[in-house]
């Protein structure tokens, strides 16, 4: 059953993702369907990846790479992450707050990946040249309200020096 799930997901990324590209002008045709796929969040921009949390729970990170390809990223909203639940059958989108997040961070997720051993989430963070760079984010999840993850940013590694706690 999770298997299925993840194939829906992976699905309705595929489907947003190249729903995303037709509207930045990267195609000139409108993608076709996908038997079984449908897009679950008009809002956010192409998903670069997906990572499992709890079972029926997935991580993605909703990332800045389309609009990034022609501006840079101080000029495109600020990106974040959210959990894909599945636990209802259906799938629900949900923005995650991030918590200890330095002030003024700049934050363009684009790729994610989760240690279960240690329950850290590291996200490749393209935060911008004029101010910090490319960085690796490395965040703390724990069970929240709701049983959805529960962010807290812990430090970031960039050209061999830690920053943060």
């Amino acid at each position: 059953m999770f298997g299925s799930r993840m194939l829906l997901a992976s699905c309705a990324f595929v489907a947003f993702a190249a729903r995303v590209a037709f509207n930045a002008d990267l195609q000139k045709e409108p993608p076709g369907s996908t038997p079984g796929c449908s897009v679950i969040g008009q809002d956010l921009l192409g998903m670069e990846d997906i990572v499992t949390w709890r079972q029926s729970v997935l991580i993605a990170d909703p990332g800045s790479v389309v609009p990034g390809f022609k501006n840079s990223p101080e000029k495109i909203p600020q990106g974040g992450l959210v959990a894909v639940d599945f636990r209802s059958g259906e799938p629900r989108l949900h923005e995650l707050e991030i918590k200890n997040a330095p002030d003024s961070w700049p934050f363009h997720p684009h790729g994610i990946s989760l240690s279960n051993r240690t329950g850290r989430l590291y996200v490749v963070n393209h935060g911008g040249a004029s101010s910090i760079g490319t960085r690796i984010e490395v965040f703390q999840l724990a069970e929240g309200k709701d049983g959805l993850p529960a962010i807290s940013w812990l430090m970031a590694v960039a050209d061999g020096q830690r920053f943060g706690n």
